[in-house]
Formats: C-alpha cells, sequence, structure tokens
C-alpha cells in the first residue's frame, strides 16, 4: 500500500475509531441509568458490539503501523530497547484492558493526575471509558509508551 493510501485508511479507521468510541460512551452512559431489564439487555449488546468494533479497528491501526514504517524509521523488532526509535509501540487495546483489569476507578484518577492529565477532563463516568479516554488521550499525543511505563511501573503483573 502507499504511503499516502496508507494514510487515507489510517485517517478513516479513526474516524470510524472515533465514532464507535462515542457510541459506546453513550451507551454505557445510558446503562447506568435505564431500569428497563429488557431496554438494559439491549444497551449491553449494542455497548459489547461498539467495543468489539473499536477493539477491531485498534488492531487495524496497529497492523497499518506495524506493516509501513514511516519513511526514514527503522523497522521495529521485538529485541529493541523501550524508549528507542526503534521499539515497538504498546497496543492502545492492551493498555485499555491492563487499566480496566488492574486500577479501580479511585486508581485511574490517581494515575491520570501522576501523568498531568485531569482526570475530570476525560470523557465518561464508567472505568472502562475513562480507560479508553485516557488511552486515546495518551495515543492522540504520541505518549502511549509514557502510559505503558507508568502501568509498569505501578503494577508491574499487568503484563504491558
Amino acid at each position: 500500500m502507499s504511503p499516502t493510501a496508507t494514510a487515507l485508511k489510517r485517517q478513516s479507521l479513526e474516524a470510524q475509531r472515533d465514532i464507535a468510541a462515542r457510541q459506546y460512551k453513550a451507551l454505557s452512559e445510558q446503562l447506568l441509568v435505564e431500569v428497563n431489564p429488557a431496554t438494559r439487555v439491549q444497551l449491553q449488546h449494542a455497548a459489547e458490539a461498539r467495543l468489539a468494533e473499536l477493539e477491531r479497528i485498534e488492531q487495524e491501526l496497529a497492523q497499518l503501523g506495524a506493516a509501513t514504517p514511516a519513511p526514514g524509521q527503522p523497522i521495529a523488532t521485538s529485541n529493541s530497547n523501550p524508549g528507542t526509535a526503534a521499539s515497538v509501540p504498546p497496543e492502545p487495546k492492551a493498555l485499555r484492558d491492563a487499566l480496566t483489569a488492574n486500577f479501580n476507578l479511585s486508581e485511574l484518577r490517581l494515575l491520570s493526575e501522576d501523568l498531568g492529565v485531569d482526570f475530570d477532563n476525560l470523557d465518561g463516568s464508567t472505568k472502562q471509558i475513562k480507560a479508553l479516554e485516557l488511552v486515546q488521550y495518551f495515543q492522540r499525543r504520541n505518549r502511549l509508551p509514557e502510559l505503558a511505563a507508568k502501568i509498569r511501573q505501578e503494577r508491574p503483573g499487568a503484563g504491558v
């Protein structure tokens, strides 16, 4: 795939990811207030579908990044040292999963503050949405390795 086609595909996937994330957030927030059990089940299924879509999109984005390094950039190898230009950036899904599995909402707040992110400015009210928003915040700023390092520091067994 040409660099231009890759850039267009990445842009399209990022737009799809943003839409799916907003839909997931809206569904999750509806779940918080919905009392009808049948409607709750429908909302849960819809939220799960959006989350699966987000994971698929993130995988496609990761494949785009791994398959075609930017001109002049070395190809990443598995034995690269973290923090070097050749290191493999952490997967957003792995970071999100580590955050949701290893931190509660209060701990996510502290982690965010330690990293200089105003937790209250992240969208959402659930742990899953806050984790997603935090990962996307760092992804937009090309700072995923910093987030991964902080997770490893706080939870060495988190698997990132």
